[in-house]
């Protein structure tokens, strides 16, 4: 999967700038939306605690966060897909963060992952950020990967056991 990864550039995704100000066509506001989701997951992080997977639904300027808890993975994936289900006629793109791992050529990476995707999409996208637990040290990498394609959460079915591995 290391060749799948891709090194976005930072002028795309940094962590500088996050807060949003002012007049944003859509693709900003989704690309400044991933940016805090990244964020607050990292402070979530560092400060001890853990990553409730969230997701961060985008209606015109405004935005909500919705917390999606369960007993699994897969849980907490549907818990967000009927969570953008019901609102999908109102919102136009949405992001879902979670702590998961990346699986490289020879070795598991822990990582932040969002998925998002915008109404009218075939498909979502994916991003991680790297990190390495050493004790209580975490140690982020310094920009964002691309994870590909990641199946869309608008007007979808039940999310399956192999959908959730593709990712």
């Amino acid at each position: 999967m290391t060749d799948q990864l891709e090194n976005l550039s930072e002028e795309d995704f940094g962590f500088e700038d996050i807060y949003i100000e002012g007049e944003l066509n859509s693709e900003d506001l989704l690309d400044k939306v991933i940016l805090y989701a990244f964020d607050q997951a990292q402070q979530k992080l560092e400060q001890g605690g853990f990553v409730e997977p969230f997701t961060i639904l985008i209606e015109g300027d405004n935005l909500k966060i919705e917390n999606h808890t369960g007993e699994d993975a897969a849980e907490c994936f549907e818990s967000a897909r009927l969570s953008i289900y019901a609102m999908d006629k109102l919102i136009n793109a949405y992001v879902f963060c979670y702590d998961g791992y990346v699986e490289l050529d020879d070795e598991t990476r822990d990582a932040l992952i969002v998925e998002y995707a915008s109404k009218g999409d075939e498909s979502g996208e994916a991003l991680a950020l790297l990190y390495t637990e050493d004790g209580d040290s975490l140690t982020f990498d310094d920009n964002l990967y691309s994870l590909g394609e990641a199946p869309t959460f608008f007007g979808s079915k039940k999310i399956t056991s192999d959908q959730l591995e593709e990712v």
